[in-house]
């Protein structure tokens, strides 16, 4: 049994600036699909068992040291 946690900046988050475009509806959560959703899919994790903790502007920094402003 595998388990996948993903940590990192908005690569890992799956952003997509084509999702912005104005004459698109704002995107939902459903939309970012990042590399580990793909991990995942290739490895059948299920949501119980693949987490993406990637969030849009963060730095490494941001994850090794508490404080870090970006």
């Amino acid at each position: 049994v595998h388990t996948h946690l993903a940590l990192g900046d908005s690569i890992t988050f799956g952003m997509n600036p084509t999702l912005f475009a104005p004459d698109l509806p704002l995107p939902s959560s459903q939309d970012f699909i990042g590399y580990p959703e793909i991990i995942a899919q290739r490895l059948h994790l299920n949501h119980r068992r693949s987490f993406n903790a990637g969030c849009p502007g963060e730095t490494s920094a941001s994850l090794l040291m508490s404080g870090v402003v970006d």
